[in-house]
């Protein structure tokens, strides 16, 4: 067992806060582990299992959760920087007011989780499936959600300033009182753009933004 391996079994029975940097820790059993508060610094962590962890104001910086399963985890008022999630699963999490920036979500799960008044600021979504997603209040400017699946998401009063929702499949999200300036809407489905109720508009086609990641994903 390696130093890195001990110290996540101290942190898991103790709930300690530890800081825990430059490690790989691929492949691991994590599930039910408790993160709360914890540091957590340029980490590779492909492949690994994180089913209902806990992530309570934990600060994550430039780790990679590539893959791994995520479903019902807790990232409540967490802080994460440039974070790859590229084909995890995080179905059910918790998700509320976490702070982030430049988040690679292409191809991830995000059915059914709660990003109420998150700030997830130009991040990216690309092909990936949030039905049903709670992001009420969230900022989620220059954020790319081309062909997203994002069927009964509720936007209600989210910032989508700049975004790009190209290809993005829209049926039955809640779009109401959403600030969409720079917005691309450009072959969205199920979404009619007269019927966005918007408190500023300025809806336009063609525009790409938000990041291109290239996940390692397993078929």
């Amino acid at each position: 067992m390696n130093s890195l391996r001990v110290e996540v079994e101290k942190l898991r029975q103790k709930g300690a806060v530890l800081e825990i940097e430059y490690g790989e820790f691929i492949n691991q059993d994590n599930s039910m582990g408790n993160f709360r508060r914890t540091k957590l610094l340029k980490m590779d962590c492909y492949d690994s299992d994180f089913i209902q962890a806990d992530f309570y104001r934990a600060s994550i910086k430039r780790v990679s959760f590539e893959n791994c399963d995520i479903m019902g985890s807790n990232f409540e008022k967490a802080r994460l920087i440039d974070i790859n999630f590229a084909c995890a699963d995080l179905t059910g999490s918790n998700m509320f007011r976490l702070f982030a920036e430049e988040l690679n979500c292409n191809q991830v799960i995000l059915v059914g989780c709660n990003l109420d008044r998150a700030e997830l600021v130009r991040s990216s979504f690309i092909d990936a499936d949030l039905r049903g997603s709670d992001m009420k209040g969230a900022d989620l400017s220059l954020s790319n959600f081309t062909g997203a699946n994002l069927s009964e998401v509720d936007f209600t009063g989210a910032k989508l300033d700049g975004c790009n929702f190209a290809g993005a499949i829209l049926e039955g999200a809640r779009l109401w009182d959403v600030s969409t300036v720079n917005t691309n809407f450009n072959m969205a489905r199920g979404v009619d753009i007269p019927d966005i109720h918007t408190h500023v508009a300025n809806v336009m086609c063609g525009r790409r933004v938000g990041q291109d990641f290239r996940p390692r994903c397993r078929k």
